[in-house]
């Protein structure tokens, strides 16, 4: 079989059997009348078996809604043209399985279809050249009379010859006595007469002129209560009930196959072999487990392969009772059983197993209580608790990466998730088609998906490693379990197909498609300001001089240089504010990657499960809600952003408090990178009449300079306090750090243009300047700087504090 990757998301519940609600009025009409219902022999569809009891797939529906309606049947048993005269006749009130024609429409009603099956042309091996429906023009075919597909044939290829025929039988029997060139039939039922009655000679052609057609329940139009009745019976079906019936009957449709795929010596081996002893493990849900406690009986996805193996094989897996999965491993180290059906390869295993390719790969989930973040890996849980069985083949593999990791070790699978379940442990670790059995069990109810591991689980059969012909056999038959068969295993054991929902994903695309677009905008531009703050600087050089060299018409060349020095100082002011951009990009770039990750992991999450029809509803609603929560958070980084730059110079009223906000988120991942701590003690409803943009560059300038003292600084916390006040009438900000204070001799000169501290390559000197021209020129306030002593949790600090004063309006 080919490698099946299960992306099987969390289910919370598991649909149980609906109630049916009848009206008094159905009721009364259900314990007054008995229902006749018609039966063909219509193997797998339906059939009455050896004890005269409804068999196939559509009866094991129409079994279930009489079970569940309390209806009273009598039994009428006939080939189907004459079943469907009586109907006409109104001597049958039930058909249970019947295609829609017109025709058919004007005498009986349908109820709402129940499943839908296919049908398929049949040749002899001899005939290579009928491939299609296209190639049956001018043919004679050979189906069942008043089968329910005649009429679309006929409209569709008027040309071809049809063939009525009493029933299946005589349908073969015209085929391989060339009465007729192809018979048409749904494949299910054609595949089991050839099982049953060993018929050889004529092969099946899948064909695509005619889709898969549904049936329905088809009443007598003179009980049209009849109907409102069944269709209330068929709702009362769930997902998986139907899932169980198909699956079931799809099985042993598939099993029937020849070992065409074995070699003489494979075949010989089996014939001889028969039995194949088998240890399981009995506590791996929903893989493998006792069935209702019972060590001799297992269940489980991986018994349910076993069985379609056993079916074509023609052999039988023998269950050996263990106690435990340890035990079990040391029966086949011991020659007591022949093989593992789910074991996952590892070093130790291979020295007494071979293992055959991985039929299953899970991939592996983190998994948390409800509401807690969403994870981009294990790199995002340090510090917290994760929950893991003892002996796990995981614990080497975490204690090598996170030293420091912290582990609650438990004694199985379930104990570990009703760790996290119960709030003993943070997280786990576990593959999700297991965490979705338990939740159907509904052991567990407060867990959710966080994140997805990079690993996955390959399971495989162990079989012992003195046995090579078993293996190879094997790994033959696995690969001939088709993908459908695997699926209808599933979802038979981990959850039900729910309700498709449409999901628009043109959103969460287009939000991460802008984003892209923005941060390549903002490094372009980054890059751009650097060239041009190098090339102002070098024209400063320049400048300078051609100053010095100036010697005649000294006062006039002085006042014509002064202007151009006024202009280039201009300029280095807007390209200070650049260089502040520069960082600021950079600071938006780190805050963005986390949200960024959030919305990647939740979409890629919600596609996932929709890919897999088992998307519900408020895990849909959940996501979106974390995808719009980071898009706003994105957003608004990106509003403050453009405000800053967009440079008008508008007076307006502002409230203090929501600029320093601004401000503070702008230069939030500075902060954090450098482990500065802000203190805030903000006055409220603070509002000044002047220039928002121009102040919070202000406070840019003065932070950054306390950044790079506090780098430079030996104290192990590096501080800086914010506050506000109101003062007669003015406004007082101060701003203070913990970097030792501004040493004597340069404290007078750092509001000089050109002062600087720093290499060349770091700073322009311009930012104290620029800082001071925009609070006593453009705003008529005040600045200046002190070296002061003071204590804070008990501890005594020196610093520079920077007060600005400004004027209400």
């Amino acid at each position: 079989m080919k490698i099946i990757i299960i992306y099987f998301i969390l289910l919370s519940t598991v649909l149980y059997s609906k109630p049916v609600n009848l009206t008094k009025k159905e009721q009364i009409w259900i314990k007054n009348n008995i229902v006749k219902i018609g039966i063909e022999q219509w193997k797998p569809i339906v059939y009455l078996d050896k004890n005269n009891k409804i068999n196939g797939l559509s009866g094991d529906i129409l079994n279930l809604v009489i079970k569940r309606l309390n209806l009273k049947t009598e039994i009428i048993n006939n080939k189907w043209d004459r079943l469907l005269n009586d109907f006409k006749e109104h001597k049958i009130d039930i058909l249970p399985a019947t295609y829609y024609t017109k025709q058919r429409d004007t005498y009986g009603t349908y109820s709402d279809e129940y499943v839908k099956i296919k049908e398929y042309i049949y040749v002899k091996n001899s005939n290579a050249t009928i491939k299609n429906f296209e190639n049956l023009k001018g043919k004679k075919v050979a189906i069942i009379k008043d089968y329910g597909t005649i009429p679309k044939i006929m409209k569709k290829y008027p040309s071809i010859k049809i063939i009525q025929t009493k029933d299946l039988e005589d349908s073969i029997n015209k085929l391989l006595n060339n009465e007729v060139e192809a018979l048409v039939d749904v494949q299910l039922s054609i595949e089991n007469y050839i099982h049953d009655n060993m018929v050889v000679g004529i092969k099946g052609i899948a064909q695509n002129s005619f889709k898969s057609a549904p049936l329905y329940l088809f009443s007598n139009t003179k009980i049209p209560i009849l109907n409102n009745i069944l269709n209330k019976g068929l709702k009362s079906i769930t997902s998986k009930e139907k899932s169980e019936f198909i699956y079931k009957w799809l099985n042993k449709a598939n099993d029937i196959q020849n070992l065409d795929f074995l070699t003489n010596n494979e075949k010989l081996y089996l014939k001889e072999k028969r039995i194949i002893k088998m240890c399981n493990n009995p506590n791996l849900p929903p893989f493998e487990f006792t069935k209702n406690g019972d060590i001799n009986k297992m269940e489980g996805i991986t018994i349910d392969i076993l069985n379609i193996l056993e079916n074509k094989l023609n052999i039988k897996f023998k269950n050996v009772a263990t106690k435990s999965w340890s035990e079990s491993q040391q029966f086949l180290k011991d020659n007591k059983c022949e093989i593992l059906p789910f074991a996952v390869k590892n070093k130790e295993r291979t020295k007494y197993a071979n293992f055959t390719k991985p039929y299953l790969t899970l991939p592996l989930a983190i998994f948390t209580q409800k509401n807690q973040n969403i994870v981009n890996g294990l790199d995002d849980l340090i510090g917290k608790t994760i929950s893991i069985k003892s002996g796990s083949s995981m614990i080497p593999i975490l204690k090598a990466k996170y030293k420091d990791i912290k582990i609650k070790e438990t004694f199985g699978v379930i104990e570990s998730l009703q760790a996290v379940n119960n709030g003993n442990a943070y997280y786990t670790i576990s593959n999700i088609p297991t965490v979705s059995y338990y939740m159907s069990q509904s052991i567990l109810n407060n867990l959710q998906i966080s994140g997805y591991m990079n690993i996955t689980a390959s399971a495989s059969i162990a079989v012992n490693n003195n046995d090579e012909i078993l293996l190879t056999i094997l790994n033959k038959s696995l690969s001939t379990i088709s993908q459908e068969q695997s699926r209808q295993i599933f979802k038979k054991w981990v959850g039900t197909t729910l309700e498709k929902t449409i999901v628009d994903y043109t959103i969460v695309w287009n939000i991460l498609s802008v984003v892209g677009i923005i941060i390549i905008f903002f490094i372009y531009r980054q890059y751009i300001l650097k060239k041009s703050n190098n090339a102002l600087g070098n024209l400063v050089d320049i400048k300078t001089q051609e100053l010095q060299t100036l010697n005649e018409d000294l006062e006039q060349k002085i006042l014509k240089e002064v202007e151009k020095n006024k202009h280039i100082q201009e300029q280095l002011f807007k390209s200070e504010k650049m260089a502040s951009m520069g960082e600021m990009i950079e600071n938006i770039a780190h805050q963005w990657r986390q949200p960024l990750s959030v919305i990647s992991t939740a979409s890629t999450g919600i596609i996932m499960q929709k890919e897999f029809n088992i998307l519900k509803d408020d895990k849909l609603i959940d996501t979106c809600n974390i995808i719009n929560t980071n898009a706003q958070y994105l957003s608004k980084t990106i509003d403050d952003f453009r405000n800053f730059i967009k440079g008008d110079r508008v007076k307006r009223i502002f409230k203090l408090e929501d600029e320093i906000n601004t401000f503070l988120n702008l230069i939030d991942s500075t902060v954090k990178n450098n482990n500065i701590t802000i203190i805030l003690n903000l006055e409220k409803d603070i509002q000044i009449n002047g220039y928002a943009n121009e102040l919070i560059q202000c406070f840019m300038n003065i932070v950054n300079n306390s950044k790079d003292a506090l780098k430079e600084g030996s104290e192990d916390n590096s501080l800086i306090f914010i506050s506000t006040k109101l003062e007669n009438n003015n406004i007082v900000i101060k701003i203070k750090d913990n970097a030792s204070g501004i040493p004597k001799d340069i404290k007078s000169k750092i509001f000089e243009p050109y002062f600087t501290t720093k290499h060349k390559s770091q700073g322009t000197g311009l930012g104290l300047h620029m800082t001071y021209n925009l609070i006593v020129d453009g705003m008529n306030g005040m600045i200046d700087v002190n070296n002061i002593k003071y204590t804070y949790k008990n501890k005594e600090y020196i610093g520079a504090e920077f007060t600005i004063n400004l004027p209400t309006s």
